[in-house]
Formats: C-alpha cells, structure tokens, sequence
C-alpha cells in the first residue's frame, strides 16, 4: 500500500508531535528497558517516538520513506542524534541482526505487514524485542464535550467519510485497539 505523506508534513510535526509518556511507564513495568538499546524505529514520520527513546538513552534509527517527514524528525537537539534513513519498513536496508529492538508507532496499519515482518525479523538480533504502538480514541470514555465535538463534525460528513486509515479497515474484531488478525500474522511470523 503506497501512502504519500510529504504534502502534510510540516502539520503532522505540528498537531501530532504528542507521545504520552504513560506508555514507557506501562512497558517499562514489564521489564522494557531503552538505556544503551540499539532501536530501529519504522515508520518514524517526524521522529515522535525516536526522540523520546534517545532521551531514554537509546541509540535510535528511524526509517520512514517520506523525505519530507523526515526533514520534520531532523528538527531540533534531538533529531540532530538520530540517524534518520529514508527507505520503507518493507526494505529498511539496515544491517541484518543488529538491533535489539524494532519499534512501530502509529505506522503499521501502512505497511504491507507479511514483507514488513520479513523485514523486522531480519534486522533484529536474536532474542530482540519488536514492539508496535497505536493511539486511538475510546469516545465512550473520553471528557463528554471532546466526545460531543466528534459526534457533531462526523454528522456533517458523508456516511463512511471519517473511516479507519489503512489496513485498520479490514476488520472489525479487535484486541487492545489492534485487528485481530494482526496478532494471528505475528504469532505466524514466530513473534
């Protein structure tokens, strides 16, 4: 599935620049540590995910193929200690076997996931932990004027206008937010 995002770039780094950081508390509760890590990071876009690991102490590659999402990443101290490659989750061309962890935030619903595993598997050392992150709202427990707000703009649109991004459409089963069939492809792929 090709998706160009380079025309929303500058706003994608301005209104999705947003990490909660209650997410490295819930994985580090599990024993998730980033300090020293070699992470490779898919699907960067503006790099969101990949600042906050390097100031985690990880040494951080982010892969996204937008060039210009990735002019975004590069902004700042931060993005200044990141490597940055512009290539697909499908073909990273990083070394093989050389990163203790593979990240996704918000990205793997874009990729052509049977390739992206491939993909992941090849780059992650043995024993390596690949982690893949999404937000989504809950409307049924978020503050009533946000959930009102969403119900009045989505009745001024087309029926089936506001509809889930990539391969999240496919199917209405769900675990922790994530298709149903996603775990079933990882469990597969030896994940």
């Amino acid at each position: 599935m090709e998706v160009k995002f380079g025309s929303v770039a500058k706003d994608y780094a301005r209104w999705r620049n947003d990490f909660p950081v209650e997410v490295f508390k819930q994985l580090e509760s599990f024993g998730v540590r980033w300090e020293g890590r070699k992470i490779a990071d898919l699907g960067c876009g503006t790099g969101v995910l990949s600042r906050e690991l390097v100031k985690r102490g990880a040494q951080v590659t982010g892969v996204d193929p937008s060039p210009e999402l990735l002019a975004e990443a590069r902004k700042g101290e931060e993005g200044s200690r990141i490597c940055y490659i512009c290539a697909t989750a499908e073909n990273s061309t990083l070394p093989s076997a050389q990163y203790e962890m593979v990240t996704v935030l918000r990205a793997w619903h874009w990729f052509n996931r049977p390739q992206a595993i491939k993909e992941v598997k090849r780059i992650l050392k043995e024993g390596g932990l690949f982690i893949v992150m999404d937000s989504r709202f809950d409307l049924s427990k978020q503050n009533p004027l946000l959930r009102d707000t969403f119900v009045m703009a989505k009745s001024f649109l087309p029926k089936d206008a506001v509809d889930k991004p990539g391969s999240r459409k496919e199917e209405k089963e769900r675990l922790l937010g994530f298709p149903l069939s996603w775990f079933s492809e990882w469990e597969k792929a030896g994940g």
